[in-house]
């Protein structure tokens, strides 16, 4: 034979355990924690050896008398009670727990976004910086100035290279008049550049001198 402890229970004995120990709780018997842990056997009991556990060093609230022994109205009383009681029970705990998490997520999203605000500023300061000092660098002449001159402050376009296909193209088609015309303008536009030259050196020795 089975000892009576290690007989299994159901849902009537869990739930009266429930409410006896919610009952004990309001009492002044237990504290939030301990009720927390003994609902916790109480849930998971499936012998009365394991019930028993729930109930230990706690007065019994309805006697010894057997449940069998009852009459079925007031079990079924008693059974309604008890799940509206944990239904209660479950609710306010449902409800606790959602209003911790809805907490900590507003804790995280702000500081999410306190983070966020933190960066964006950083990178405001540091991109502010580094256009200033850019600034600062492009306001210096550059050693690459003069390649992006116009061509008229350079002294006009490549004459040579020109007077050098003309030449080519006379020698070829045989025109030699063309080929002394070709000549004689290379000297005089060799003759200017020089003149030019020599005259933009004075300007700048007479610039330099205090």
């Amino acid at each position: 034979m089975i000892p009576g402890d290690d007989l299994r229970i159901g849902d009537a004995e869990r739930e009266a355990t429930m409410a006896a120990l919610r009952e004990h709780y309001a009492q002044g018997r237990l504290t939030h924690e301990e009720l927390d842990e003994r609902l916790g056997l109480a849930l998971t009991a499936r012998t009365g050896h394991e019930l028993a556990l729930a109930r230990q060093n706690l007065p019994d609230l309805y006697g010894a008398a057997d449940h069998a022994a009852r009459r079925p109205g007031d079990q079924a009383d008693r059974k309604a009670w008890h799940h509206a009681d944990r239904n209660a029970w479950r609710a306010q705990w449902k409800a606790r727990h959602h209003a911790d998490r809805a907490a900590w997520k507003a804790q995280w999203h702000a500081d999410r976004n306190a983070w966020k605000a933190q960066h964006h500023a950083a990178h405001a300061a540091w991109k502010a910086q580094w256009r200033a000092e850019w600034a600062a660098r492009s306001g210096h002449p550059s050693r690459h100035a003069g390649w992006h001159r116009h061509p008229a402050r350079r002294g006009g376009p490549p004459v040579a290279p020109l007077l050098l296909l003309a030449l080519v193209i006379a020698v070829i088609g045989g025109g030699f008049g063309f080929l002394k015309f070709v000549l004689l303008a290379w000297l005089v536009i060799g003759l200017f550049r020089m003149i030019h030259h020599r005259g933009h050196a004075r300007r700048i020795s007479r610039s330099g001198t205090p």
